[in-house]
């Protein structure tokens, strides 16, 4: 009787383990065909030009490093999959403020705080298309990607940094989109 009771509770936690999993799934929904990966060149509208390199090379690593995808040949021609990104705008703007001023060493009440943490929006266009130029099979969107960047003494390695992650930011999500 009670190894009947023990056989039905494994049971039991085996179909719900079983069910909790059945939405989860590794690697890519892609069909194999478009597995292979080429990333064109980005299109960069905004005022950082190395912004363009950064979201380039961002991408190329994120689908190396998705499971199931590869990236293609240099020249692109075994790819089943090539992904156009532009880059529309970059947005900066004050995120957080802080006390820098005493009140003898300000003009007014505005002078007491100083921003000390700024947030860049990075918005782009993305388009997967097909090898096969089936064209019900591109898929494309629009996405804001975002990083913060302190007030530092060195603003340019600051900006920078901040450039280089929102240019990650924007690869994750365009790879999980293509991918999903």
């Amino acid at each position: 009787m009670k190894s009947g009771i023990k056989a039905f509770w494994l049971l039991l936690a085996a179909a719900l383990l079983g069910a909790g999993c059945a939405s989860y799934h590794v690697g890519t929904a892609l069909p194999p065909e478009q597995r292979c990966v080429f990333v064109e060149t980005v299109a960069n509208e905004t005022t950082e030009a190395i912004l363009g390199t950064l979201t380039r090379q961002a991408l190329q690593e994120r689908f190396s490093q998705t499971p199931g995808l590869r990236l293609a040949a240099s020249d692109g021609t075994d790819a089943g999959l090539k992904v156009e990104v532009t880059l529309v705008a970059l947005e900066q703007r004050n995120l957080a403020r802080a006390r820098t001023r005493e009140k003898k060493a300000r003009r007014d009440d505005g002078d007491a705080y100083q921003t000390v943490l700024y947030r860049l929006d990075l918005h782009a266009k993305w388009r997967a298309i097909p090898a096969q130029g089936d064209e019900a099979a591109i898929r494309k969107g629009e996405i804001v990607a975002t990083a913060d960047m302190p007030l530092t003494a060195d603003k340019e390695t600051a900006q920078r940094s901040a450039l280089r992650q929102v240019a990650r930011d924007l690869a994750v999500r365009i790879a999980d989109a293509i991918a999903d």
